[in-house]
């Protein structure tokens, strides 16, 4: 099965979401990616901002292989952290979790001890985190069963990073058996065959290119 994540980052209003949605399933239903899905070849994991989350798992009800991820957790438990999102009120309404994403690790300084912290909560409450990585000493066999590869430079800079050089950091990380190994940098439908037709690559996580429904659509239909 290959995985395919689009984070929506911090962007959308509740009505862009819903046309999201709708023209993105509808299309979906008429094309390959419906067959796909049910024959458990691939699975599209949406990581909407928070507010979404719960109108948009009504949307995707009883869809197979079409669920829903955090775009973080919080590195506290359940308590008194005003503002905090924590791992157990997201119990049973995502499956995923991204942790560690690099544009948190740079612009709101996450620690190590912080995406460890974010890691315990999210599998205690049976959240399955995609623990994002920029460079090779940023794993260190953490409990997770999937790690995304994301060049920092390359987000969002239309510069995806080589095949070759994507499978070379995949070789160095010595991941665990059965830990799904992501690419996520400037993934769109120009390159994205590239990383999911790759046997060693299990998925990739979108981000610009999850923008528009027809344009994550593109990327899925590389499968």
């Amino acid at each position: 099965m290959k995985y395919i994540v689009a984070n929506w980052k911090s962007n959308k209003t509740m009505q862009e979401c819903r046309q999201w949605i709708n023209t993105f399933l509808s299309s979906v239903d008429t094309s390959a990616v419906k067959t796909a899905l049910e024959q458990d070849r691939v699975q599209i994991v949406i990581a909407p901002p928070y507010p979404f989350i719960v109108p948009i798992r009504e949307m995707i009800k009883g869809r197979r292989n079409i669920v829903l991820a955090a775009q973080n957790v919080s590195h506290f438990p359940a308590g008194s952290y005003t503002g905090e999102i924590a791992a157990r009120s997201l119990t049973d309404l995502v499956v995923y979790a991204i942790i560690g994403h690099s544009e948190r690790r740079v612009h709101l300084h996450e620690t190590a001890q912080q995406i460890s912290d974010k890691i315990t909560y999210a599998r205690e409450n049976d959240i399955s985190p995609i623990l994002c990585v920029r460079e090779i000493h940023e794993y260190s066999e953490q409990n997770v069963e999937f790690v995304a590869f994301e060049k920092f430079e390359a987000i969002g800079a239309g510069k995806n990073v080589p095949l070759d050089a994507v499978l070379s950091v995949r070789k160095n990380l010595n991941l665990k058996v059965g830990v799904k190994f992501l690419y996520g940098a400037s993934v769109d439908r120009h390159n994205a065959a590239m990383y999911l037709r790759c046997p060693e690559i299990d998925g990739v996580l979108v981000g610009t290119a999850s923008q528009n429904p027809q344009d994550f659509l593109s990327v899925v239909l590389e499968i």
